[in-house]
Formats: structure tokens, sequence, C-alpha cells
């Protein structure tokens, strides 16, 4: 009596009484993948960020009498030295810099090879007013060392909606129009050098993701799986339940 009444409780009980329910199988199951997905990705862009790293310091810096390379590629830190050609001086339009409003001061550079360089000297705020800006009085141009990066141009130019000159104000750099400013002069190459070295900032940077950033991505997917781990330990309705029954 005692063994068919044993056995009745046995084959009585649910499978959900002697395993988990499928439902928590696939709690869990959606949590880990989270948790998983999660520790991937933070270690793909942490291997990025040092990738990045790793080629910024072992990247060589492009000079014209030194250079395998017969061109500069865009993004490329290069330098040069040459003088200043400051009567082709002008402001470029509409720039920004950490959220303020402003212009870029270029000026051609032609360096010791005789080739001519157009360069970005860097960022002055103007708070957004349209009035004249004078360009800033400089003496005879010495010999200078320019470093910074170097954007080359596309193919495709920017358009322009009105007149390109107001004043001394330019609206976009135009390989065309450089071309008939420096006549008999001419650019040895399409592009611009953005100059770091300068006394004013560098407004423009290349759209490359730096390696800070890559390891603030990394961090962001690291949270996100401990909080998946967290989520799904701390909310699992099952153990609430079975704490709310001993109880």
């Amino acid at each position: 009596m005692a063994v068919t009444v044993g056995m009745t409780v046995f084959l009585g009980s649910s499978p959900a009484q002697r395993i988990w329910p499928i439902g928590r199988y696939l709690w869990y199951l959606f949590w880990c993948s989270l948790l998983a997905l999660g520790l991937v990705l933070a270690h793909w862009q942490y291997q990025r960020a040092a990738d990045k790293r790793q080629l910024q310091s072992h990247a060589d810096i492009w000079r014209p009498d030194q250079a395998a390379q017969s061109q500069p590629s865009s993004g490329q830190a290069i330098e040069i030295q040459g003088h200043w050609l400051l009567q082709h001086s002008y402001w470029l339009d509409n720039r920004q810099y950490q959220g303020a409003v402003g212009v870029a001061l270029i000026t051609p550079l032609i360096n010791t090879q005789g080739e001519v360089f157009l360069v970005d000297r860097g960022f002055e705020a103007t708070g957004g007013h349209r009035q004249s800006l004078a360009l800033p009085a400089e003496g005879p141009s010495e010999l200078v060392t320019v470093r910074g990066i170097w954007q080359s141009w596309q193919s495709k130019q920017p358009l322009v909606l009105g007149q390109l000159q107001e004043g001394n104000r330019l609206q976009a750099l135009l390989a065309q129009d450089w071309q008939q400013r420096l006549h008999p002069l001419e650019l040895a190459y399409l592009g611009v050098l953005h100059q770091h070295n300068g006394t004013r900032p560098a407004w423009w940077q290349p759209l490359a993701m730096p390696p800070e950033r890559h390891l603030g991505y990394a961090m962001q997917w690291l949270l996100l799986a401990l909080l998946a781990a967290l989520m799904a330990l701390m909310a699992d309705p099952w153990r609430k339940a079975k704490c709310g029954d001993q109880e």
C-alpha cells in the first residue's frame, strides 16, 4: 500500500515540479545571449582601439623630400618647411569648433622644393557675425615648419550657392579657383593641410574614429553585458515566486 501511494505521488507530479519550466530556460537563454553579445562587442571595440593606437604610433610622417609615396593620403600626418604666401591669405567661412562658429585662416605655403601647399592655419571665432574681419597683420614670411593632417579633395567639388568670395571670406575651397588665384604658381597636390602646431586650434578632424571613442564604446558594451547578467538574476520571476512560496 505504501509503495502504491509513493508511486502515485511520483507519477502524479508534473515535469514543471521536477525540472525548470521551459519559460525559465528561455529567460536565461535570452539574457545570457545579451551577456555574450555585450562581451564580444566590448572586446571587439577594445581591440580596435589597441590596433589604432599601434597604427598611430608607427604611422610614417609624410615629408616631400623623404616620402616613399608620391603624394600624401587623406588623414595622414605630414610635415613641410617653407615660406607663407601671405598675399593669398583668406578666411574660410562657416567653420565650427567646440560649438563655436567662426572662420579658418587659409594661407598657401611654398616649400623648399618650390611646391605650393594650401594650409588651414586654424580656427578663429567670430560669434556668427557677418562683419568684415581683417586678416592678421604679419611681417615678412620666414622659414616655418608646419605639421598637421592632410585632407585630400574629392573629385566632386562642394556646391556653392551664391558668390564664392565675399570680401576676404571664401565659402569653400575649390581646386580650380585656387589654381587661378596662384597663377603662375600651382598647387602641388589637390588638398589642404590642417595645421596642428600653429597658434590657432585645429577645427578639422579626419572622419576616422579615434581610439578613445572605441574605448568608450567598449565600456558601454561591457556595462550593458553586466546589466544583462544582473537582470537575469535579480528579475527572475520564478525565483521571486519561489521566495514568495517559502514565506
